[in-house]
C-alpha cells in the first residue's frame, strides 16, 4: 500500500497512519497509497466502483480527517482507477 512513500518521513508515516485508521478495510485493501506530492495524496484503486466509494468517503469529510490526523499540509485527494 506505501509503494510511493519514502521511509522515514514523519509526515507521510503519520498520514498513512491516519489512512488506515480512517479508511474501512474493504476499501483500503482494493486502494494503493502511490504518492503524497506539494500536498495531494494520490491513491489508485482496483476498479470504478471502490472508486467511488472513495470518493463517497471524501465527500463526507475523509479529506479534513485525513488533514486533522496527520497535520501536515494535506490539500487534495486525487483519486485514480489503476
Amino acid at each position: 500500500m506505501r509503494r510511493g512513500l519514502r521511509k522515514g518521513n514523519r509526515q507521510s508515516s503519520s498520514l498513512v497512519e491516519a489512512w488506515d485508521e480512517l479508511v474501512p478495510s474493504h476499501i483500503a485493501k482494493q486502494a494503493t497509497i502511490v504518492s503524497i506530492r506539494n500536498g495531494v495524496l494520490e491513491v489508485a484503486t482496483d476498479g470504478a466502483a471502490v472508486a467511488y466509494q472513495l470518493n463517497r468517503l471524501v465527500r463526507s469529510g475523509l479529506l479534513r480527517d485525513l488533514q486533522r490526523a496527520s497535520k501536515g499540509t494535506l490539500k487534495k485527494i486525487k483519486i485514480r482507477t489503476a
